[in-house]
């Protein structure tokens, strides 16, 4: 698990991966945007960064994530409102008003 990462901040990890299972081929993202009630990011097409090509020989490579690319689980109203954001004030999940049920 990767700790908050701030505006302007980054990170790297390093993984121990095995070109010759099929689990190790692709890598996929999800992550929680805070501030905020139910932003994310993730990348939607889980073959789209591949790691290791047909013959096991590693691709490397790199990737940035924009703003432009935050989603919106929908799951509850874009007040923030302290008291419903994670880290402004929530103490609970799901104390923000519910969205698209």
């Amino acid at each position: 698990m990767i700790p908050q990462i701030g505006p302007g901040e980054s990170t790297s990890m390093i993984f121990s991966l095995d070109s010759t299972s099929s689990t190790s081929r692709y890598f996929s993202y999800a992550s929680m945007i805070i501030p905020s009630n139910d932003a994310f990011i993730a990348n939607g097409n889980p073959t789209f960064f591949p790691v290791f090509d047909m013959m096991g020989g590693f691709l490397g490579g790199s990737f940035i994530v924009s703003g432009g690319m935050v989603l919106d689980a929908g799951t509850e109203v874009n007040d923030e409102v302290p008291m419903n954001t994670a880290f402004f004030g929530q103490m609970m999940a799901n104390t923000g008003i519910t969205e698209n049920v």
